[in-house]
Protein backbone atom coordinates (compact mmCIF):
# COMPACT_ATOMS: atom_id res chain seq x y z
CA UNK A 1 0.00 0.00 0.00
CA UNK A 2 1.00 3.36 -0.61
CA UNK A 3 0.59 5.75 2.43
CA UNK A 4 0.58 10.03 2.48
CA UNK A 5 3.11 11.79 4.75
CA UNK A 6 0.42 12.04 7.27
CA UNK A 7 -0.54 8.33 7.04
CA UNK A 8 -3.58 8.36 4.64
CA UNK A 9 -4.13 5.35 2.92
CA UNK A 10 -4.08 5.40 -0.82
CA UNK A 11 -7.16 3.02 -1.05
CA UNK A 12 -6.43 2.02 -4.79
CA UNK A 13 -2.70 0.58 -4.03
CA UNK A 14 -3.74 -2.07 -1.26
CA UNK A 15 -2.63 -5.00 -2.47
CA UNK A 16 -3.29 -8.79 -0.88
CA UNK A 17 -0.47 -10.80 -2.93
CA UNK A 18 -0.82 -10.20 -6.49
CA UNK A 19 -3.98 -9.04 -6.41
CA UNK A 20 -5.53 -5.37 -5.72
CA UNK A 21 -7.80 -4.82 -2.88
CA UNK A 22 -11.51 -3.74 -3.91
CA UNK A 23 -12.35 -0.68 -1.71
CA UNK A 24 -15.06 -2.66 0.26
CA UNK A 25 -12.38 -4.86 1.42
CA UNK A 26 -9.44 -1.83 2.20
CA UNK A 27 -12.74 0.18 4.67
CA UNK A 28 -13.09 -3.66 6.38
CA UNK A 29 -9.34 -4.04 7.15
CA UNK A 30 -8.89 -0.24 7.77
CA UNK A 31 -11.83 1.67 8.33
CA UNK A 32 -13.58 4.69 7.01
CA UNK A 33 -10.90 6.99 7.75
CA UNK A 34 -8.26 5.07 5.77
CA UNK A 35 -5.57 5.96 7.91
CA UNK A 36 -2.54 3.96 9.68
CA UNK A 37 -1.42 4.59 13.12
CA UNK A 38 2.77 5.43 13.57
CA UNK A 39 2.51 2.50 15.62
CA UNK A 40 0.82 -0.05 13.66
CA UNK A 41 3.38 1.03 10.98
CA UNK A 42 6.31 0.30 13.34
CA UNK A 43 4.94 -2.98 14.92
CA UNK A 44 3.29 -4.49 11.55
CA UNK A 45 4.55 -2.49 8.69
CA UNK A 46 8.07 -2.50 6.47
CA UNK A 47 8.94 0.52 4.55
CA UNK A 48 9.50 -0.58 0.80
CA UNK A 49 10.37 3.41 -0.25
CA UNK A 50 13.24 2.96 -3.38
CA UNK A 51 14.53 1.45 -6.23
CA UNK A 52 16.43 -0.82 -4.01
CA UNK A 53 13.00 -1.90 -2.74
CA UNK A 54 11.29 -2.72 -5.98
CA UNK A 55 12.82 -6.41 -6.09
CA UNK A 56 11.89 -6.90 -2.70
CA UNK A 57 8.52 -5.75 -2.88
CA UNK A 58 7.89 -7.95 -5.89
CA UNK A 59 9.40 -11.22 -4.50
CA UNK A 60 7.28 -10.74 -1.27
CA UNK A 61 4.19 -10.20 -3.79
CA UNK A 62 4.99 -13.08 -5.68
CA UNK A 63 5.32 -15.67 -2.49
CA UNK A 64 1.99 -14.33 -0.56
CA UNK A 65 0.37 -14.99 -3.86
CA UNK A 66 2.01 -18.46 -4.05
CA UNK A 67 0.90 -18.97 -0.73
CA UNK A 68 -2.78 -18.48 -0.92
CA UNK A 69 -2.87 -20.32 -4.25
CA UNK A 70 -1.04 -23.02 -2.75
CA UNK A 71 -4.11 -22.81 -0.03
CA UNK A 72 -0.59 -22.78 2.21
CA UNK A 73 -1.21 -20.80 5.77
CA UNK A 74 1.37 -18.13 6.65
CA UNK A 75 2.26 -15.25 8.76
CA UNK A 76 2.93 -11.98 7.96
CA UNK A 77 5.48 -11.11 9.68
CA UNK A 78 8.00 -14.16 9.58
CA UNK A 79 7.69 -14.11 4.97
CA UNK A 80 8.28 -11.05 5.19
CA UNK A 81 11.44 -11.29 7.35
CA UNK A 82 12.63 -13.86 5.12
CA UNK A 83 12.43 -12.31 2.28
CA UNK A 84 14.85 -9.69 3.24
CA UNK A 85 16.89 -11.77 4.49
CA UNK A 86 16.99 -13.67 1.15
CA UNK A 87 17.01 -9.93 -0.45
CA UNK A 88 19.86 -9.17 1.65
CA UNK A 89 21.77 -12.48 0.97
CA UNK A 90 21.57 -11.88 -2.92
CA UNK A 91 23.10 -8.76 -2.39
CA UNK A 92 25.93 -8.61 0.20
CA UNK A 93 27.55 -12.42 -0.83
CA UNK A 94 27.87 -11.71 -4.92
CA UNK A 95 25.83 -14.45 -6.10
CA UNK A 96 23.81 -12.30 -8.54
CA UNK A 97 27.21 -10.21 -9.25
CA UNK A 98 28.87 -13.26 -9.99
CA UNK A 99 25.89 -15.02 -11.71
CA UNK A 100 25.34 -12.17 -13.98
CA UNK A 101 29.33 -11.75 -14.67
CA UNK A 102 29.31 -15.04 -16.08
CA UNK A 103 26.67 -15.15 -18.78
CA UNK A 104 25.77 -11.01 -18.95
CA UNK A 105 23.80 -11.59 -22.38
CA UNK A 106 21.84 -14.03 -20.46
CA UNK A 107 20.21 -11.30 -18.05
CA UNK A 108 21.27 -7.80 -19.78
CA UNK A 109 19.83 -6.02 -22.95
CA UNK A 110 21.90 -3.07 -24.91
Amino acid sequence: MKLSYSLAIHADTVHLGRRRLQHDEVIELYGDGLHVPMGEISEHMIILNDLFSLSEACLLADVVQLAIDADIPFDPAALAADVSSAISWVHLSGALHDTVAADPNQYLEP
